[in-house]
């Protein structure tokens, strides 16, 4: 353990954000080198004249940062290999992807939360015909230039199309256009709430969720969570506690849980966030792929829910177009957010998106990822063990359990020597506590080769038979 006192007083803000900061400079100039076992929280406390309190939370600030990590008995660490970027959603490297989107035949990655690409390509391959050889020339003029705030009509007609198949009913007045389902969110939050804001989220939840709020200066605290999602009790004692603004969830197919709200719940988190005053923001960017899809939280309380929904999912990151449906009051201050914080998402794209989402073109790629979902997570619960999926409500993501006393580093450290790539948990934490969950994210859909999945499958499944307290052996690649 190494004897290092910070000086706080040479950085800025609240003591642990300080401490979190002096942690970061020490590592950068090299005074706490990777590997480097940080003193004790109560030793340090002492030392600084500060509550232990204090140090936790600078501790799992600069863990949060992916400067630090920590070990249950053994204490906390510098990281000793590049960190993952917690303030974006986790990209591979891109020496692992081809211009195609195709991942390097070495590696098998099962980090990457995408779906596979559909072979029902007829429907692109023809939009994108008819588009280049319109006939029409102001069409394709309208397409080169800027669009109004808030998107055209008849992409806004779309996106109330695509969202009236989630079983909301819009007025496409309301719909605001926006580049991806992250830009939306960043304009909903800006909109919601001012910095020094407090919002609440599920206490393991997507990264880009904790990236948001970061750069918009906002507090978050978050709620326990069981199989069906947030837990009302949790949520109304934190709603007690805190009096958060907004309330951040993904009801259908949570990421990383893959939890599925059921009706009733989704009923009483709309009646807490009401009875304490909470805004909601819904994403939604996974719930197509439920054939009966549960009523979404903007349909029971359209008048305190900012809706989101995108493309990317359901087509190609290269079709990344967001939609977003809040009150009627906010339509305009949305738009103008959106603009704000990415302009608008290429008309083109937005043009074949809209084309790809009429019924004929939608519905076999809906069929398709439906079953496709549905068959990968059957592959992973024969290799894994994990429960049955249940038809009509599979998802792309599995949020498997490690066994007791492994460390979800070291087993992710083991998987990489074996050619398979997945997350590191702690980018999902919103607690800012040690350990970090202990949990591992497999994305079913990384790769659109079927066989790949299964073999990454099956060494996920070999390095999880390990005794956690045996050396992890290498591996021939």
């Amino acid at each position: 353990m190494t004897i290092w006192t910070p000086d706080l007083s040479a950085h800025q803000g609240p003591l642990y954000q300080r401490l979190a900061q002096a942690i970061t400079a020490a590592v950068a100039d090299g005074t706490l080198p990777p590997g480097c076992r940080l003193p004790a929280q109560r030793d340090l406390a002492w030392r600084l004249g500060v509550t232990v309190g204090t140090i936790t939370r600078g501790y799992g600030e600069a863990r949060r940062l992916g400067v630090l990590s920590g070990e249950v008995g053994r204490g906390t660490f510098v990281r000793g290999e590049a960190a993952p970027d917690l303030d974006a959603p986790h990209m591979p490297p891109a020496d692992q992807i081809s211009v195609a989107s195709q991942y390097a035949e070495s590696v098998i990655d099962l980090s990457f939360n995408v779906t596979p690409a559909s072979p029902v390509r007829g429907p692109f391959t023809e939009l994108l015909r008819r588009t280049a050889q319109q006939s029409d020339p102001r069409q394709i003029d309208q397409l080169l230039h800027y669009l109004p705030d808030g998107g055209a009509l008849a992409h806004r007609q779309a996106g109330a199309a695509w969202m009236a198949r989630a079983g909301l009913d819009v007025d496409p007045a309301e719909v605001v256009v926006a580049n991806g389902v992250q830009n939306a969110l960043t304009a909903t939050l800006a909109t919601l709430a001012n910095p020094g804001d407090t919002i609440a989220c599920e206490a393991t939840t997507y990264p880009g969720v904790l990236g948001v709020a970061r750069l918009l200066h906002l507090k978050v605290v978050s709620i326990e969570t069981n199989q069906h999602g947030l837990c009302p009790r949790a949520l109304d004692a934190l709603a007690r506690r805190f009096h958060p603004k907004v309330l951040v969830t993904i009801p259908s197919f949570h990421n990383p849980t893959a939890s599925y709200m059921p009706a009733e719940r989704r009923e009483e988190v709309v009646a807490l966030c009401r009875r304490h005053g909470m805004m909601i923001v819904e994403d939604d960017i996974y719930g197509f792929l439920a054939e009966r899809p549960a009523p979404p939280l903007a349909r029971l309380a359209p008048d305190i829910t900012v809706f989101l929904t995108g493309t990317a999912k359901v087509m190609s990151g290269g079709l990344r177009v967001g939609f977003l449906r809040g009150p009627s009051g906010l339509t305009s201050r949305l738009a103008t957010n959106v603009r704000l914080s990415g302009w608008m998402a290429p008309p083109i794209g937005i043009e074949l998106a809209a084309r790809m989402l009429e019924p004929a073109n939608l519905e076999p790629l809906l069929h398709w990822h439906r079953q496709e979902a549905l068959t990968r997570q059957r592959m992973a619960s024969d290799i894994l063990g994990t429960p049955p999926p249940v038809p009509g409500r599979a998802c792309y993501h599995l949020w498997l359990p490690v066994p007791e006393g492994a460390q979800p580093g070291r087993l992710i450290g083991a998987l990489r020597r074996r050619g398979v790539t997945v997350t590191d948990p702690h980018v999902f934490d919103a607690r800012g506590l040690e350990p970090p969950p202990p949990y591992l994210r497999l994305c079913l859909g990384a790769t659109d080769n079927r066989e790949a999945v299964r073999q990454g499958l099956e060494k996920v499944a070999d390095a999880l038979a390990l005794d956690p307290a045996d050396p992890l052996p290498a591996a021939v690649i």
